[in-house]
């Protein structure tokens, strides 16, 4: 409990630095079909790039969204599908 700490807001600052170093911005395990139009729409994805993660399989998925927001990228698109190949490329595709 950070209550207990000499100084709570360092140990808080601490543990969210530790969470997005460790990928826990998004906590769950497995992805929802509504996860995913989520993130497509709050970036702002064309319907190529949507339609690229909308049928990738839930793993890959998964590791897109766990990444994090995109809404800052210049080009969100060909960010969603480096991060799939980087998925795929490293085992996240299943095959």
């Amino acid at each position: 409990s950070i209550i207990d700490a000499r100084n709570p807001s360092a140990a808080l600052l601490g543990r969210i630095r530790e969470a997005k170093r460790d990928g826990a911005g998004m906590a769950f395990t497995q992805v929802r079909s509504h996860d995913v139009e989520k993130f497509i729409e709050e970036n702002g994805l064309d319907e190529t790039a949507a339609q690229h993660l909308r049928l990738e399989c839930e793993e890959v998925q998964l590791v897109v969204l766990r990444r994090g927001s995109i809404i800052d990228a210049r080009n969100p698109a060909a960010v969603v599908i480096g991060r799939i190949r980087d998925a795929k490329k490293d085992g996240g595709g299943g095959g």
